[in-house]
């Protein structure tokens, strides 16, 4: 009896999370990486919102100005880029595409703000100041966090291309 009871919970909350998403997400092993990517970007975006009033003096060291312009632009090209992860269904084409570009233009730009900070041997400013990190390893973590979205990428816009 135990088991059974184990076994209805365990499915009715299968069917309670697999409702909250998207129908077609999940279908492809692509999605799962997708959405993996997009917990990544939510972590990353958090911790910067989280102490954003100090998030533009963290760039500023980096030679960007006063950095509040880059911090809102980097907040929003993260934020940008959750619909394309997250397989978002209900947008249209356009903007499909623009999330797709974000996906790729976030660890981009962190890879190349990463290496300025490491040749100006200062701390990374990828999770804000909530967490500092070396240069080092904030360039580490760009580079993996852009080989992973350009697969995502790439392997979308073959899928894509083959329904042609």
């Amino acid at each position: 009896m135990k088991n059974h009871v184990e076994k209805c919970y365990a499915n009715s909350m299968k069917q309670f999370i697999a409702s909250i998403f998207p129908q077609t997400i999940f279908k492809t092993k692509t999605q799962y990486i997708a959405a993996g990517m997009a917990f990544w970007t939510i972590l990353v975006l958090l911790a910067q919102l989280f102490t954003f009033e100090k998030f533009p003096a963290v760039l500023r060291v980096l030679g960007l100005g006063d950095g509040v312009l880059a911090a809102i632009c980097i907040v929003l090209v993260e934020f940008a880029s959750l619909p394309f992860l997250l397989s978002m269904p209900h947008i249209g084409r356009a903007a499909r595409r623009l999330s797709m570009v974000c996906v790729l233009l976030a660890p981009v730009g962190w890879l190349l703000l990463n290496s300025f900070a490491l040749v100006a041997q200062t701390r990374s400013g990828l999770f804000g100041s909530t967490v500092s990190v070396s240069s080092a390893v904030g360039l580490v973590l760009s580079a993996a966090w852009l080989v992973v979205s350009a697969v995502i990428v790439l392997r979308t816009v073959k899928t894509a291309l083959r329904a042609i």
